[in-house]
């Protein structure tokens, strides 16, 4: 080990060498480390550096500061292939179901690591099995892989962490298993999705009152649209959360809709100009089965084929009384393409559509 202002080390290897003294003498800016076997299965291997896979260095604080660097740890084992590392990208937080990315490094070549059964986990707060997704590699050395853990009911964030089971069948070219022990993940933080934060908050019973398609209070208001409204779950007397008016836009009037929901969504267009929020995909934290739908007529028909296209623009000034919303809700204001002298009469309306 090459240092640089250091008089000492202390230094822990792995079990399968270990140190003879705990404290190392530096001489001409080089530490050499004199290694005894401690425990091997079958034959005694090679007495090789290149198999120690774990080093901790530490300077006694008596020597003060100083570096140090690793001249060379190359991994090879006879007795069977180790795992080097097993990282996640980040340690979050990340929210419920988004998914985290993973990659665990082995020493050497090997086949076998393809399923559920070859990971083990420690978890708090994390609902049903962890199933690696999109498991890859190009070398066989080199793994990688998503896992979308879910955070319990009730619970604002739970945690993970990851290692590889040595039981599974992971072996390498010689048929030889994982030598242990193996490492495991940093632990990884993964937060509740907004949907399951606002059951939290609006005081709903985990399992069952809080399904998104449930209606508690009875108002005829699914929890899914409560939520994309920002109205109670539990209250059928709900402020108003949508306001149909005229807006003036440079001296013209047109037909607007201002809407409450949930911040920072984005709507589509659909059919013949009705628009859309899809609140089911995972990556925003909502995972909530439904859809904002944006709804257009100039004959109260609402047929979708024929309706009066719209356009969702934030420029469209707030109407007056618009009443305050929690954080994480925004007023959406929705207009006509076509002013009201042009398109003569038009009607828009919202729907939250259960997509389950």
């Amino acid at each position: 080990i090459e240092t640089t202002g250091l008089t000492s080390l202390e230094v822990r290897l792995n079990d399968i060498y270990e140190s003879i003294g705990t404290t190392v003498p530096v001489v001409g800016n080089k530490a050499i480390i004199p290694l005894q076997l401690s425990s091997f299965d079958g034959p005694p291997p090679a007495f090789d550096f290149s198999r120690v896979t774990n080093i901790r260095v530490e300077t006694p604080s008596a020597v003060g500061a100083g570096t140090y660097t690793i001249e060379q740890i190359a991994v090879t084992s006879s007795a069977g292939p180790q795992v080097l590392s097993i990282a996640p990208d980040s340690p979050g937080p990340v929210i419920s179901k988004a998914g985290m990315n993973y990659t665990v490094l082995f020493s050497e070549s090997v086949t076998g690591f393809d399923n559920i059964f070859d990971l083990e986990t420690v978890t708090t707060n994390i609902t049903g099995s962890l199933q690696p997704f999109g498991l890859q590699t190009s070398d066989n050395t080199t793994y990688t892989f998503t896992l979308r853990p879910t955070v319990e009911g009730g619970q604002s964030s739970g945690t993970v962490v990851v290692s590889i089971d040595p039981t599974g069948g992971i072996i390498d070219g010689d048929s030889n298993g994982l030598v242990t022990p193996n490492p495991s993940s940093e632990l990884v933080t993964f937060e509740a999705t907004a949907y399951q934060q606002w059951v939290i908050d609006e005081g709903l019973t985990p399992g069952v009152n809080d399904g998104y398609s449930q209606d508690p209070d009875s108002d005829d208001r699914i929890n899914g649209a409560e939520f994309v409204r920002n109205t109670s779950p539990l209250s059928a007397d709900d402020p108003e959360r949508e306001f149909f008016h005229i807006t003036d836009i440079e001296g013209v009037e047109y037909g607007a809709l201002t809407v409450a929901t949930r911040a920072d969504r984005t709507y589509f267009e659909i059919d013949d100009g009705w628009l859309q929020s899809d609140f089911s995909g995972g990556s925003d934290g909502f995972v909530v089965d439904v859809a904002d739908n944006i709804r257009a007529t100039d004959d109260l028909s609402f047929d979708r084929f024929t309706s009066p296209p719209t356009v969702l623009d934030p420029s469209v000034e707030d109407p007056p009384g618009l009443p305050p919303l929690d954080e994480g809700w925004e007023w959406y204001h929705f207009r006509f393409e076509q002013s009201v002298d042009a398109l003569g009469r038009g009607f828009m309306r919202t729907e939250i559509e259960d997509l389950d």
